[in-house]
């Protein structure tokens, strides 16, 4: 999933994001594009946490720069961790995106998801439900990706069409992430982004 960011580059250059996340600040970003559907909503807002790579387990939702250049931001959760000596891979991909995987180095990953912010609710990401469940829905993806690199079958599908594991696995990942905003859910009071 793409990050919108025009509106924050009226205030905050790259550079300023970079540095706000590696002081373990918070930087808000509006959300845009399908693929960590249903996690996020049109109107939703990302609260990202600046940390570490060795902070990251597998299920956290990542930020990644994928091109510094281009201002590019990525959001994907990490479905595995490759440390090779003192070097650290990440495997990410979108939840809802049968064949969005990536494959970013720890400085690429810049931030974690801490919040999600909507106009009636905030999800807290750190609320103890979400620890097992990121942890199953990081499963359930990577094995519906599994469909489509071929690793365990390939199938010709027609474009833009699930095939039944891979529906399955959407479908159970979708009211996991039900449960979990239920349970995490806070309402909103105000509108502040503190």
């Amino acid at each position: 999933m793409q990050l919108n960011t025009k509106d924050i580059y009226n205030q905050y250059s790259n550079e300023m994001i970079k540095e706000i996340l590696l002081k373990g600040g918070n930087v808000f970003f509006s959300i845009f594009g399908p693929s960590m559907r249903p996690l996020f909503d049109e109107d939703a807002i990302a609260c990202i946490k600046g940390c570490s790579d060795k902070a990251i387990s597998v299920g956290d939702i990542v930020l990644i720069n994928r091109n510094a250049s281009k201002r590019k931001y990525v959001i994907h959760r990490v479905l595995k961790i490759v440390r090779l000596n003192t070097n650290i891979k990440f495997v990410t991909k979108g939840d809802s995106s049968p064949k969005d995987v990536h494959f970013s180095t720890g400085k690429e990953c810049i931030g974690r998801l801490e919040r999600i912010i909507t106009c009636k609710y905030e999800y807290d990401m750190n609320h103890w439900c979400w620890y097992p469940f990121k942890t199953l829905i990081a499963a359930l993806s990577k094995f519906s990706s599994y469909f489509v690199t071929g690793f365990l079958f390939y199938k010709k599908k027609k474009a833009g069409k699930l095939i039944f594991p891979q529906r399955m696995a959407y479908s159970i990942i979708k009211r996991i992430v039900r449960l979990g905003k239920l349970l995490s859910k806070q309402i909103r009071d105000d509108y502040s982004f503190t």
